[in-house]
């Protein structure tokens, strides 16, 4: 008979994992390797093991403390169908259930109301708890009993936020390497946040454009929505080769900073927002190539995305209430608000200069940055040799373009990223001409 953890609190609250019923010990805890993953700070990587055996499920503390009905564990004990236990910060109520027969009305877990699938979408079979079903929904099966996703075989994870996690996964068939990126199981739970992953799985599909990874497929599976994307082999965040190889050669300087301002002025007409700060969600092939791996929509973008069919059919094979999710009222805070508006142009042109700035420095740029940068091309239109600060030993035409990007007054100042790119390239054939780059 199948049997679950009901989560009664926690950042899980309210979902139902579903416990195997067979095979090898299982792990309870935070880390990848766990069979029951159960984020969160005080729960450690490997907290306990659950043992399946023909009458039910023994429970094997492993490290930090474990209670079972108010009482520490200190050894291997068998579990009793209403027993709640205690893990970090969670409350897990053990049950054993049985397949429903008939479909139930609604589920007792979150009271959505059951309803017939469209088209080959499938949904979970309900649970009889003892005290009403539970929905597909609810009833949790994300990555607890195996490392199996559809067709895709989940290898580690490679990155991860705040709402979604991004595993390394093999693709059965093909064998190729992708990337796999799924919401958190507590983050699929908040309807502004599914409809927001959702909608940007669907615009991602569309993109096409060199320096963005692209979106291969949206699906769901077990009513778990997922999407799938090209993974970059020997790949490193922006981030990391910044700071780690600057400072940069002028050619790999202007070959980057060109390549992010063209990804920029691409999201501009596509109503996508780049991360803030062009470092994050962006990763560099070992050839030097950009890949932007992640963006989100501007409110206006968002909106007409969850008015299209495949939005609606995609959130109903997700098991999620269309409806609901389609008419979530406006942001109201002014944070929400500026999350999903495109910067500036001016803001977006400064923060390539203080990007190209860090490539050829070395240094991160700070209060005292604008000022070096004015004194060296100082020196450099006086024909005098740069010879100190950030700027020492490079080109006056360098100099002179990050003078026209990030220090705020004057004719020459550039503004607009069509300007930039124009001046990038005009300062590269300068630099060819006058044998800097070769």
């Amino acid at each position: 008979m199948p049997a679950v953890f009901h989560v009664q609190n926690g950042l899980l609250a309210g979902r139902v994992l579903l416990l195997p019923d067979s095979g090898a010990p299982c792990v309870v805890g935070k880390s990848l390797e766990a069979g029951i993953v159960l984020p969160g700070l005080k729960v450690a990587e490997r907290h306990a093991l659950l043992i399946a055996t023909p009458s039910g499920h023994e429970l094997v503390p492993v490290r930090r403390a474990i209670y079972v009905d108010g009482e520490l564990l200190t050894g291997p004990r068998r579990l009793v169908d209403g027993e709640r236990i205690k893990i970090g910060g969670y409350t897990l109520l053990y049950r054993i259930g049985e397949d429903v027969d008939e479909e139930p009305d609604a589920c007792t877990s979150c009271g959505s109301v059951f309803g017939p699938t469209s088209g080959d979408a499938t949904q979970l079979d309900a649970l009889d708890l003892g005290r009403g079903a539970v929905c597909g929904r609810c009833l949790d099966r994300r990555l607890h009993l195996d490392r199996e996703l559809a067709s895709y075989r989940i290898l580690r994870k490679i990155a991860n936020n705040e709402d979604e996690i991004t595993y390394l996964a093999v693709e059965g068939e093909t064998l190729r390497r992708v990337a796999v990126r799924i919401l958190r199981a507590d983050r699929q739970a908040r309807p502004a946040v599914l409809r927001r992953f959702l909608a940007r799985a669907l615009a991602g599909i569309a993109i096409d454009h060199p320096n963005f990874l692209p979106v291969e497929g949206v699906r769901v599976s077990s009513g778990i929505p997922f999407t799938v994307v090209e993974h970059l082999e020997a790949s490193t965040k922006l981030e990391v080769v910044v700071r780690d190889t600057s400072p940069s050669t002028a050619a790999d300087s202007l070959y980057v900073t060109n390549q992010l301002t063209e990804v920029l002025r691409y999201a501009r007409t596509r109503d996508l927002i780049v991360a803030k700060r062009k470092k994050t969600g962006v990763l560099v092939a070992p050839d030097g190539w950009v890949k932007v791996l992640a963006y989100d929509l501007t409110h206006e973008l968002e909106a007409r995305v969850v008015a299209t069919d495949a939005f609606a059919d995609l959130a109903e094979r997700a098991g999620a209430n269309v409806k609901e999710l389609q008419t979530i009222p406006p942001p109201k805070t002014e944070a929400e608000q500026r999350f999903g508006q495109l910067a500036d142009e001016f803001a977006e042109v400064y923060g390539i200069g203080r990007l190209l700035f860090q490539m050829l420095s070395g240094n991160p740029f700070s209060g005292g940055s604008i000022d070096a940068v004015r004194r060296a091309n100082h020196a450099g239109l006086k024909r005098k040799k740069i010879e100190d600060g950030p700027m020492a030993g490079r080109h006056p035409f360098l100099v002179q373009l990050l003078e026209r990007v990030v220090v705020p007054t004057g004719e020459a100042r550039i503004r607009t990223l069509p300007a930039y790119a124009d001046a990038s390239k005009a300062t590269f054939e300068r630099l060819v001409a006058a044998g800097v780059i070769v």
